[in-house]
């Protein structure tokens, strides 16, 4: 196993701890006698390592787009039945989960939960498309543009430096709200991404199934906590694991206390706010620039 840095994706950037989930969700979907782990350096930004089997950057950048653009796997797309998002129904959200696969039922279950009598299913904090825009609609056009621009779209999203090109980052960078604090423009007037590292950000729901608790709408996922979905915390560990470890240490109760360091390896803890944007078309949320909680 080679242990790769993957200088851009931050743990202390909710975008760049998402991604680096996302690229370890498509580093363990190829099979092989040992499994793709993660961790994250120690030293602020605190930098995505991975351990894969690929030897060098150029191979890992390879199978990570061709994982992102191979059919099989799962995606925001496949996994609805239903062309637009916000047509997703109770009923056949229920009848989804009866056909997919167990990748496939977890991605939905990131997306939406059935746990409520009443159309439509509730939706995850991290689906933050709001007014005209359609959240599997503009996940399909972030992987057209990413299928366009080749490997070289990882190759930057992962290493850096980040480019950005004009498009809606669907909420997960909080560099657009630094930005347009210094625009004159409307922010979806002038949206910018990094259209890799977004995709990989949405490849990690399927380590973020929504589940029923005593919360906003009765749900929750394992970085949506209080009671209405406020503010994304997410820890950072030092030893490397794999796929299963990961979503495991997700949902662990981790301690505010700053003299706390659990036993499971992590070392920091992190929170960005989820903010409500207004805008001429409706409104939406986004994350906020992070703290270091613990």
């Amino acid at each position: 196993m080679t242990e790769h840095t993957l200088n851009a994706l931050h743990g202390s950037n909710p975008l760049g701890f998402l991604a680096g989930l996302g690229t370890l969700v498509l580093a363990s979907r190829r099979a092989g006698p040992e499994e793709a782990r993660l961790a994250w350096h120690p030293t602020a930004p605190h930098a995505a390592r991975l351990w894969c089997p690929e030897p060098d950057a150029a191979a890992l950048v390879a199978a990570l787009f061709a994982a992102l653009m191979d059919k099989v796997g799962p995606t925001p797309e496949s996994v609805t039945g239903t062309r637009a998002f916000k047509d997703l129904t109770l009923q056949l959200c229920r009848s989804q989960f009866d056909k997919l696969s167990s990748d496939g039922a977890a991605l939905l279950a990131a997306m939406v939960s059935d746990a409520t009598a009443e159309d439509p299913p509730v939706r995850s904090a991290l689906v933050m498309t709001g007014g005209p825009q359609d959240f599997t609609a503009e996940v399909t056009k972030l992987r057209a543009a990413v299928s366009a621009a080749g490997p070289a779209a990882i190759q930057t999203a992962i290493f850096g430096p980040w480019e950005y090109v004009e498009g809606h980052p669907l909420g997960f960078d909080p560099l657009m709200e630094r930005q347009h604090g210094y625009l004159g423009t409307k922010p979806e007037r002038d949206s910018r991404r990094v259209p890799g590292a977004v995709l990989l950000g949405i490849t990690a729901l399927e380590l973020l199934p929504l589940y029923p608790v005593e919360s906003r709408s009765g749900i929750a996922n394992a970085c949506f906590r209080d009671r209405q979905w406020q503010t994304m915390t997410w820890p950072l560990w030092s030893p490397p694991l794999a796929l299963r470890e990961v979503e495991s240490l997700l949902a662990v109760k981790r301690e505010r206390s700053q003299d706390a360091r659990p036993s499971e390896g992590i070392f920091a803890e992190f929170g960005a706010e989820r903010k409500e944007v207004k805008t001429a078309g409706g409104s939406y949320p986004i994350l906020r620039p992070a703290r270091r909680m613990l």
